[in-house]
């Protein structure tokens, strides 16, 4: 990719005009971490860059801010013209968009410091707000005025927490107190918009540390979440309030969106569902019901696909399950979730123990894992948990004579049964005698 690169810049450069790699890319590199997400900033227009192209496609990707991707060698690249912007009276767009000859004018706009940086293969690195310093001592710093750069963008808000969960960086202080501040302006962000930066923070190896820090954030894109702030969970099980429980839980998840979202929404519900027994210990009956209801709205409200609404409600809502050791048992949690999402409810309720208070681990770790190894036997058996996974399948029963339609479907399901019940082996010549008693 990086001969490519240099060609576009030769190209560019050959063209009359200068050309700089700039953001993610840079930072990336100077990480020394892999990046496919490759922006180049020049002085050339839009139209000029087009021109020099044209020879290959070119999307007009944002041309009214002077964004255009070429792609070249099957790989997009994105093309920006140096520029500066205006207000932005609606908090998302600015209001006008000039374009500039200066790159330092066009670093200038940029949300952080770490993202401010350009580089040539030959110039060098062009820093002029100190992005590589800040980097070294991991360190999140805005350009110029933090309240500024909020105002004008307040999505940049949830990217500042998304490189503080990824990186694990430490807060400039005027950039921290401008986080706080300015949480609110959030509102004027799509849900669309905050959704994906909402998976991304919760995605990152520093979550714990973003949750716990800027839980006022967290409130203003989900306000469900605050009677949780500060809940005291009054119960032996719990050395810790909601909250602080909550977001251990999310960092103990494997990193997968729909567990990790499951880990942040899975006790939601436990405020309105307390009470206190006469010992003054609390129970949560119904918690996990309740949760359940609760995600599902807001996972609506962000436009989330149905994929992860579907993993992340069933999650929840049997997160509070006893899952019993016995092997009929393990079947019937395969056929009513299947393998994908039981193994992940063990990875949840795992994370939910692992959060809890240490005096009473150890033994309900070892059932869970226990348990995560008998789905492996009946995945690897010949155990049917489905009728799916049934020796025989409609087909065969097309070919030995038996009527198309609906009573094909209840023979498997009546094989399947019995199956599940042990009170029929899974073996072909089985089930086929036993089907032909059914007919």
């Amino acid at each position: 990719m990086q001969k490519y690169v240099n060609q576009i810049i030769d190209i560019i450069e050959q063209g009359g005009f200068e050309v700089y790699l700039v953001g993610g890319s840079v930072r990336d590199y100077l990480l020394e971490i892999p990046s496919d997400d490759i922006d180049l900033a020049t002085n050339a227009t839009p139209e000029q860059i087009k021109q020099l192209f044209s020879f290959t496609q070119v999307i007009d990707t944002g041309i009214k801010h002077g964004t255009v991707t070429v792609i070249y060698h099957q790989q997009a690249y994105e093309i920006t013209t140096y520029r500066t912007d205006a207000t932005y009276s609606d908090h998302r767009r600015p209001d006008q968009v000039t374009f500039s000859q200066s790159i330092q004018e066009d670093l200038a706009r940029r949300d952080f410091t770490m993202n401010a940086m350009a580089y040539h293969p030959e110039k060098g690195l062009i820093d002029p707000f100190g992005g590589a310093d800040d980097l070294v001592n991991g360190v999140l710093k805005a350009v110029g005025s933090a309240s500024d750069r909020f105002e004008e963008d307040p999505l940049r808000i949830l990217r500042g927490l998304r490189f503080i969960s990824r990186f694990g960086l430490q807060v400039d202080a005027d950039t921290d107190k401008a986080l706080h501040h300015h949480a609110d302006l959030l509102f004027y962000i799509s849900q669309e918009r905050i959704f994906s930066e909402l998976k991304q923070i919760l995605m990152g190896p520093a979550v714990e540390q973003v949750l716990l820090e800027y839980p006022d954030v967290f409130e203003s894109i989900i306000p469900e979440l605050t009677p949780m702030m500060r809940f005291p969970q009054d119960h032996p099980y719990h050395d810790k309030d909601l909250w602080h429980h909550t977001a251990a839980v999310v960092s103990a998840t494997p990193y997968d969106v729909s567990l990790r979202l499951a880990g942040l929404l899975h006790d939601i519900a436990k405020p309105e569902c307390k009470t206190i027994d006469d010992d003054g210990k609390a129970h949560y009956d119904g918690h996990n019901t309740r949760s359940d209801e609760i995600a599902r709205q807001i996972l609506r409200n962000f436009r989330a696909d149905n994929k992860t609404i579907f993993e992340v409600s069933h999650l929840i809502n049997y997160h509070d399950h006893a899952l019993s050791l016995k092997t009929s048992k393990v079947r019937d949690w395969l056929a009513k979730l299947g393998p994908d999402i039981l193994k992940k409810l063990v990875d949840l309720k795992m994370a939910d123990v692992l959060a809890q208070h240490p005096d009473y681990r150890a033994d309900r770790l070892k059932q869970l894992r226990r348990f995560r190894a008998e789905i492996d036997i009946v995945l690897h058996g010949k155990i049917a948990f489905t009728v799916n996974s049934l020796e025989i399948d409609g087909h065969d029963l097309l070919a030995l004579g038996f009527p198309e339609g609906r009573t094909i479907g209840l023979i498997l399901d009546r094989l399947l049964k019995e199956v599940m019940n042990e009170t029929l082996p899974n073996e072909k010549d089985a089930l086929i005698d036993r089907a032909y008693q059914l007919k």
